[in-house]
């Protein structure tokens, strides 16, 4: 055997047996009850609590105990504060040995059971006016005392928490973590997985990064995530990026969103970055900047005491740009929308009413929302280009125009087509949130199509016990009233009934109803050439109609009670023009000019016509085409538009040219015979 070769068995023999007569000798100085009562008493000194230890031993690798449970202050008659199941630490020899100092450099921690519980405060009591507060005398540092942990790790451990001042409960399961090189000062990685339910929703995190302790410093303190998985709610979220320091953690994080939807929106998985910053329990997302497939995300968000202030938050999504600012929460809202150019198509999911009218086209908001979340307020504008929709059978096309509004009023003016017919409009309302607001129209249409409009609803036909039921009960009238006022210029109105040209209508009504007893104001119109056949159909599909051609069909329903010989039925009139002059005072219709100038007949109608009880007293003459009367038939029409009556002014019979001239001649035969 060569001379290195036996050098080197000699050593390692050597080596061999002093290792083995140190365990021997660790072994006989520090037995397991030995160790067990220095870690007890050495727990009690720092903890302040009751320690229960199962066993304990000592050897090369170092302190291994198990069994260890800690009790809640002051003992355990209060309850278990932690326990694990083992419990091994690495320490320097010399200074054990010689100094009998611990010294620890490995740390692994298995099964650790730990409960945090933050119990109530206690009131703090009023404090005299003019006394403040005492100042606390300054403590010791918060700084760590120096440290080295070679290695430090917990496994399949579990931490409970409950705050008792806010309820939130959370706990921590499967809890793993392992660190190296850990001291006060320097930087060290930190590997960390662990299942939690957190107020009751479930979750997972799995990350590693670099922790940087400042020596305890908070205010320095802070850590790096190389990545950070987290499985909240069974949705996936991981983040990467620094947060310092740890009293109020901020910095810049990358970030990955799953897809979500709230509030009937839907967004994609989104990735990108965002400035964060936890302060005082309130967290402010700035300069944030996502993006995902057709959606993106950019502005600033700040936490508040009673919700979020948003700041410039621009948000696409689906062809859909907006900008907000402003502030919301569960109560309040004070919330500005604007959107360059919003597809009202793709806004259905938002706007239900929109796809129920089918809404299409193009449209510009700037819109404010302010008051209650679930109520609130809304003034703004809004720009319509090549927009259409449907509402109660009505087809609004090619609409383009502008629209502001304030919780008090509306002003419109819109370029478009109704049914197909271009119209030109302005319209305003005030007060259009209340029960009586007032509306304002004026404008051109190019055609109007009666058959198209809405018809009047009808009652449906009720049980015969509910009809005994009302008997008694006055029907009350609505409390909601509208004004209306304006003029509007018609190219041609079409029905199968009736047929015009040019037409011209101008109104003022007040306190328009169900109770007719309360209508003021006025009408005038101009109806141009046309036609006319039986108007009841017309009438009875929409009460406007009606008012404004009461008198022609008043006419048309007593032609067949007048007596006189020729006397046409009105059955089918052709126009040169309709005009008429009605002034309104409480229900009450003074129909200052009503004028027919049609093919059979001149009619000119004067009068009242009571509304709320149907009753009429009008005076009419009618000029009847033809050569036998030329001159004006009279009559009075009394009654109710269901049962009228006609009185004939006999005068106007004996006016006529015909009955005069034979009221001549027999005068002249009369005088010729008593003359002889």
């Amino acid at each position: 055997m060569k001379t290195w070769q036996k050098v080197f068995l000699g050593l390692t023999v050597t080596g061999t047996l002093a290792v083995l007569g140190g365990v021997v000798v660790l072994k006989i100085l520090f037995p397991p009850e030995r160790i067990k009562e220095i870690a007890v008493a050495k727990l009690v000194e720092t903890l302040n609590r009751e320690i229960k230890l199962a066993h304990a031993s000592i050897g090369l690798g170092g302190i291994s105990l198990s069994g260890l449970k800690i009790s809640e202050t002051p003992n355990f008659a209060a309850g278990t504060a932690a326990s694990l199941k083992n419990l091994n630490v690495s320490v320097e020899w010399r200074p054990l040995i010689l100094d009998k100092e611990v010294r620890v450099t490995d740390l692994s921690i298995d099964g650790l059971d730990l409960n945090v519980v933050i119990e109530k405060a206690k009131k703090k009591k009023k404090e005299k006016p003019g006394k403040g507060p005492e100042k606390e005398a300054a403590g010791p540092s918060s700084k760590l005392p120096d440290f080295y942990f070679a290695k430090l790790s917990v496994t399949d451990s579990t931490v409970r928490y409950h705050d008792k001042n806010t309820g939130t409960k959370a706990s921590f399961s499967h809890l793993q973590f392992n660190t190296s090189e850990v001291t006060p000062t320097n930087p060290f990685p930190l590997k960390l997985s662990t299942d939690f339910i957190y107020d009751g929703t479930k979750g997972k995190i799995d990350g590693e990064g670099t922790v940087d302790p400042h020596k305890g410093d908070l205010d320095k303190a802070g850590i790096t995530l190389e990545r950070l998985n987290l499985l909240w709610d069974g949705q996936p979220y991981s983040m990467s990026g620094t947060l310092k320091p740890a009293s109020a953690p901020a910095g810049n994080l990358t970030v990955t969103l799953p897809p979500m939807e709230a509030g009937g929106v839907k967004t994609p998985e989104m990735k990108g970055t965002l400035n964060f910053l936890y302060k005082n329990e309130l967290t402010t997302l700035t300069k944030m900047n996502l993006k995902g497939k057709g959606a993106s995300l950019k502005g600033a968000i700040r936490q508040t005491a009673t919700g979020w202030k948003l700041n410039g938050l621009t948000a696409d999504l689906e062809g859909i740009s907006a900008t907000l600012d402003g502030t919301y929460s569960e109560e309040f809202i004070d919330l500005r929308v604007q959107s360059k150019e919003l597809n009202l198509k793709k806004v259905y999911q938002w706007v239900p009413a929109l796809k129920e009218m089918q809404a299409v086209g193009i449209a510009a908001l700037d819109v404010t929302a302010k008051g209650k979340s679930d109520a609130p307020s809304l003034s703004g504008s809004a720009t319509l280009k090549g927009a259409s929709l449907t509402s109660s059978g009505q087809i609004l096309s090619k609409l383009n125009g502008d629209l502001t509004f304030t919780p008090k009023k509306v002003d419109a003016t819109l370029k478009g087509a109704l049914n197909g017919a271009a119209f030109d409009i302005a319209f305003g309302a005030v007060g259009y949130r209340g029960n009586h607001p007032k509306i304002t129209l004026n404008g051109t249409l190019a055609k109007l199509d009666l058959s198209k409009l809405p018809a009047a609803k009808k009652k449906a036909a009720e049980p015969a016990e509910s009809k005994k039921e009302k008997t008694a009960e006055k029907k009350k009238p609505s409390k909601t009233v509208l004004d209306s006022k304006g003029s509007i210029t018609i190219g041609s109105i079409f029905h199968p009934q009736f047929k015009a040209s040019k037409t011209t209508f101008q109104w003022n009504l007040k306190r328009i109803g169900s109770d007719l007893s309360k209508l003021d104001g006025n009408i005038a119109f101009n109806v141009g050439n046309g036609k006319f056949e039986q108007l009841k159909q017309l009438g009875s599909t929409n009460p406007m109609v009606k008012l404004v051609l009461l008198p022609i069909m008043v006419i048309q329903k007593v032609s067949r009670l007048v007596k006189v010989p020729l006397f046409p039925k009105f059955d089918k009139v052709v126009f040169k023009e309709i005009v008429g002059d009605y002034w309104i005072t409480k229900g009450l219709m003074t129909v200052k000019k009503s004028h027919l100038d049609g093919d059979i007949a001149d009619v000119k109608m004067t009068g009242k016509v009571n509304l709320p009880k149907d009753k009429l007293d009008l005076r009419v003459n009618a000029i009847i085409s033809g050569r036998i009367l030329k001159a004006p038939v009279g009559f009075k029409v009394t009654g109710t538009m269901k049962d009228p009556k006609v009185k004939l002014d006999v005068q106007s019979i004996l006016k006529q040219p015909q009955i005069d001239k034979v009221l001549k001649q027999g005068e002249k035969l009369l005088r010729g015979l008593f003359k002889r």
